[in-house]
């Protein structure tokens, strides 16, 4: 009897426990399925190095501990289950206790086997774990519920917008499985494995900004007190422009007011505006603040005449608010010496009446 390409093929068995000693156990145990290219053992410390092989070589049969560092086995399963990875797993571990093995159960691993292990027993479970996955893999491939045309077709991922508004309507539980949801059917298990990978310095970088965001809202409370704008507030909002005429009341001439302001909305959120004023721009944080959010955004022609004679306005008060300073202090106006204060008038003393005592 000839055997078919798929019975041909070496099962692949990847061992994922701390202990060093495990595999040289297996390859003792099973030496006959080793030598004669039934099984082939490959050995991972923990769950990353394994999540790296499970990229790189597909196994067949996944055999797992639970208690390892930093993650456990039961994360392992989780995450095959969360990305969809179907690999048989059989949990091999010291702690067979009930919540163990009902927990293996609900994340659906074939077989539980408690250390120290009876190999025969071991031996048969993988032959029937296999042989159910050869079955499997027949029908799979006899079946397509798809047609020739769809079978590779891409689900579309959902909108940015539909996500929103649907997030605005539920409580944070639900808000948080609608995300954890969304990340299970949006992310492959390779991006996942990077994601695992990378969190270190991931995690880095969002400390290191919320350390940033921290000390920029110290910041912003300073300068409220001092009376500037928030730099955040300077960030959130949209910079625009605007020119008024006047007409001056002695000439008659008509002469234009430039502006630079922020549009931004409150908490209540209605519409609101703020004029740089020269205050404003005087603080350097404040006016490269500023001018990196005009660098930022495109103006019409018109617009840019307008923000240049705008940024020039508030150049030449401020300079000649400075000019001022400086003349005052170096030429102080003279006090005006005061007229002597009048001597108070002496008060005429009252003649208070005289009583005798008899006793």
């Amino acid at each position: 009897m000839f055997l078919n390409n798929q019975q041909k093929r070496l099962k692949r068995i990847l061992i994922v426990d701390d202990e060093g000693s495990f595999l040289h156990l297996f390859e003792e145990n099973f030496f006959k399925q080793v030598y004669t290219r039934k099984y082939k053992f490959t050995y991972c410390k923990n769950v990353p190095t394994a999540l790296k092989q499970i990229k790189n070589n597909r196994p067949d049969l996944i055999l797992l501990d639970i208690q390892m560092s930093p993650m456990r086995g039961f994360d392992l399963l989780n995450l095959l289950k969360r990305f969809r990875v179907k690999i048989p797993t059989i949990i091999i571990s010291a702690y067979g206790d009930e919540e163990n093995r009902s927990q293996a159960m609900k994340l659906r691993a074939y077989d539980f086997f408690q250390k120290p292990v009876d190999f025969k027993k071991l031996e048969k479970s993988i032959d029937d774990v296999l042989e159910i996955v050869r079955e499997e893999e027949e029908l799979e491939s006899n079946y397509s519920p798809f047609p020739e045309d769809k079978k590779n077709q891409l689900v579309k991922p959902p909108s940015y917008i539909y996500v929103s508004k649907l997030i605005q309507q539920l409580d944070p539980k639900q808000q948080l499985k609608l995300v954890y949801r969304l990340v299970e059917e949006t992310f492959s298990f390779d991006q996942i494995e990077t994601l695992i990978c990378d969190l270190p310095s991931l995690l880095e970088i969002a400390n290191e900004e919320h350390r940033e965001l921290r000390a920029l809202e110290q910041d912003d409370l300073r300068r409220k007190k001092k009376g500037l704008i928030p730099l955040r507030l300077i960030l959130a909002s949209d910079i625009e422009v605007k020119k008024r005429s006047y007409t001056k009341k002695k000439t008659g001439e008509i002469s234009y007011y430039y502006f630079i302001f922020l549009r931004y909305m409150d908490k209540d959120n209605k519409m609101k505006r703020r004029v740089i004023s020269t205050k404003d721009w005087q603080d350097l944080k404040t006016k490269n603040t500023v001018l990196r959010k005009i660098a930022s955004k495109e103006f019409t022609k018109i617009e840019y005449e307008i923000l240049q004679k705008a940024i020039q306005k508030l150049e030449q008060k401020l300079e000649q608010k400075q000019v001022k300073e400086t003349s005052t202090q170096e030429n102080p106006s003279p006090v005006p010496p005061q007229p002597p204060k009048p001597l108070p008038e002496p008060q005429k003393k009252k003649n208070k009446k005289k009583t005798f005592r008899l006793f």
